[in-house]
């Protein structure tokens, strides 16, 4: 009779209703997060050269600014 000797270690199986749950989850998020940084840039857009001036931004930026990285110097 043979004898086992080793054993193979359990593959980890992905639980599919969960692993479909928090994906969906993810990229309803990086829409509303999509979306909300579009609605910002337009926003933004409305605004009138001098409206920037007065503010201190310029066009250039807009993407610092919706991205959340602007920096006054």
């Amino acid at each position: 009779m043979a004898t086992i000797t080793h054993f193979a270690p359990a593959r980890r199986q992905v639980s599919a209703p969960g692993f479909v749950a928090k994906l969906s989850a993810s990229l309803r998020s990086w829409r509303e997060e999509r979306q909300r940084r579009a609605r910002m840039w337009q926003e933004l857009s409305l605004l009138t050269d001098r409206d920037l001036s007065d503010l201190g931004f310029a066009r250039a930026d807009f993407a610092a600014i919706v991205a959340g990285t602007y920096r006054r110097d």
